[in-house]
């Protein structure tokens, strides 16, 4: 009988597959130093030029991009938002567009999530807040959204920037949200797993491809 058979090709493609998905959801980063943010930031201001929305609050985005940066250790992080939506979505007169703030949040997810996955990210957690408990007296906010997101590195947050400068993307955040909070995170326990279910799926789908593929005498080995 050959020694290359149906099961073990099955089992190397499977297993380059995992590896393929280690290779992006792992892929080692720089860390980055203030000449790596001045050519990012360049890159952003020759992307976004004049471009409709693209200059609200750019020095701002800058300073908390510096601010980020200054201890990246090029490992992966998770980015929390607490987002407070207005009630109507609040465009720049003449950008054509309306609706709700969530249509407005809408069409900014539609926009970053490719992006996002292409570097790696993915949004981990998205819950509605149901009430208050604890909070600080006098504050009146009431957060209606909690979203937990998984980057790849925080250069990969810089890059996705700067793939979106110029593409009128961040017009849609800021007329559909009204406050919002957002900072780093650095899981010192977690019960949330992406590699071990990835692993899982994929040998549930090798079992089951074997179990459909096993009659086949191609497959079995059994043919010189």
């Amino acid at each position: 009988m050959s020694l290359i058979t149906g099961p073990r090709v099955l089992v190397a493609v499977l297993a380059l597959c995992y590896a393929g998905f280690l290779a992006w959801y792992d892929a080692d980063a720089e860390v980055l130093d203030a000449a790596d943010l001045d050519a990012y930031f360049a890159q952003i201001r020759e992307r976004a030029g004049t471009a409709e929305g693209e200059g609200h609050g750019q020095a701002r985005l800058f300073e908390e991009l510096r601010r980020l940066a200054e201890n990246d250790d090029g490992d992966e992080f998770y980015m929390l938002n607490l987002i407070d939506f207005r009630e109507q979505a609040q465009y720049p007169p003449g950008a054509g567009y309306g609706g709700t703030a969530l249509d407005a949040d809408a069409r900014y997810n539609r926009a970053i999530v490719p992006v996002l996955l292409a570097h790696g990210g993915h949004p981990l957690f998205l819950a509605t807040p149901t009430g208050r408990f604890l909070d600080e007296p006098g504050d009146h906010t009431s957060w209606e959204r909690v979203v937990l997101v998984r980057y790849r590195s925080r250069r990969d947050l810089v890059e996705m920037v700067v793939d979106l400068a110029g593409a009128g993307v961040g017009i849609h955040k800021w007329a559909a949200i009204g406050k919002t909070q957002v900072f780093p995170t650095r899981p010192v326990f977690s019960l949330f797993f992406v590699r071990m279910p990835v692993a899982v799926l994929l040998i549930a789908l090798g079992g089951l491809l074997h179990r459909l593929l096993r009659r086949q005498p191609w497959y079995a080995g059994s043919r010189p």
